[in-house]
């Protein structure tokens, strides 16, 4: 298991974002086969942080996670999961935009 992954595809000029893995909350990040994948889904994906090889991080809204997580959302269990995801990344200093998003490491696979 990798983790909750948000996983970030562009095909015909349509973002498609995925929820990959939610249930395993030991780790979190983002991933797309391209660095321009990333700048698409600006919109949706907050403050992406450039490197000399592309974006290395970006800031996830809760509320995202929330939404491609659909059903399993209400969830009592899973949203036990994120709440102590979202408390063990505040301990870390990774909240961002007042608490609703979260810092997430990009890997470009």
């Amino acid at each position: 298991m990798d983790g909750v992954i948000i996983r970030v595809a562009v095909a015909d000029d349509v973002v498609d974002l995925r929820l990959v893995e939610p249930d395993d909350f030991r780790s979190f990040h983002v991933e797309a086969k391209e660095a321009q994948e990333l700048a698409r889904a600006g919109e949706r994906l907050l403050d992406v942080d450039g490197g000399p090889d592309g974006p290395m991080a970006c800031a996830v809204p809760i509320t995202l996670i929330r939404e491609l997580a659909g059903e399993r959302a209400a969830d009592p269990d899973w949203h036990t999961g994120l709440e102590q995801m979202i408390s063990y990344a505040g301990s870390k200093g990774w909240l961002l935009e007042r608490g609703t998003a979260v810092r997430a490491h990009v890997k470009i696979a």
